[in-house]
């Protein structure tokens, strides 16, 4: 499973989609298109039709993923100070918020998991999704699989922390969530941070 992920400081995320789509449907730029679904997800259109894309944003940073797969799921956060411990006991199951009480850190780790697995199951955090459960570290430093209970297909979750280059203070954390069963090993990010007119890669 191949996802390739674009992050920039100085291009909006319609034409980092456009461009992740371009690169994967080895096609010109200017035959791939974004357009919205009636509930305002992203889709690609032209060349990039059949692509699975999503969007997502933090304090003028954008992040897409792209993959021929299946559905998929992205989200950033910028690092930044948070009262993580009150959030988590407010948002997450018991459990979580008695682990973010003792690695307040890694709060934006789950928050992403979170928000990246209902983008790819297309409901977003509707229904409960701040009480889904994710795998916690050293788990969730890794691509993991995550099981589903009843009927619902597995995630495939990769995350990691990255320092923007064009932005030497700047660190974000950023969950990748794929819907299927495929080996977690199996998965495959090629992460790309475009700020610059040079790729910088960071995986």
């Amino acid at each position: 499973m191949m996802i390739d992920v674009l992050l920039s400081v100085t291009q909006d995320a319609h034409t980092l989609a456009r461009q992740a789509a371009a690169r994967l449907a080895d096609a010109p730029l200017a035959e791939v298109g974004v357009d919205r679904e009636p509930d305002g997800r992203p889709v690609l259109t032209g060349a990039g039709a059949g692509l699975e894309v999503s969007i997502s944003h933090s304090h003028g940073i954008a992040v897409v993923a792209v993959t021929a797969e299946g559905p998929i799921g992205v989200d950033v956060e910028q690092v930044r100070d948070l009262p993580s411990v009150e959030l988590a006991a407010r948002w997450f199951a018991p459990q979580e918020a008695a682990w973010v009480a003792r690695h307040p850190d890694d709060f934006l780790l789950l928050w992403t998991q979170k928000e990246a697995t209902g983008k790819a199951y297309g409901r977003g955090l509707r229904d409960g999704g701040l009480r889904r459960l994710m795998p916690l570290p050293p788990a969730a430093n890794q691509p993991a699989a995550l099981p589903q209970p009843g009927s619902s297909p597995g995630i495939v979750l990769t995350s990691w922390s990255y320092r923007v280059v064009t932005q030497p203070a700047t660190e974000v954390v950023i969950s990748v969530a794929t819907v299927g069963t495929p080996v977690a090993g199996q998965v495959r990010v090629d992460f790309r941070d475009v700020s610059r007119t040079t790729s910088t890669s960071a995986m």
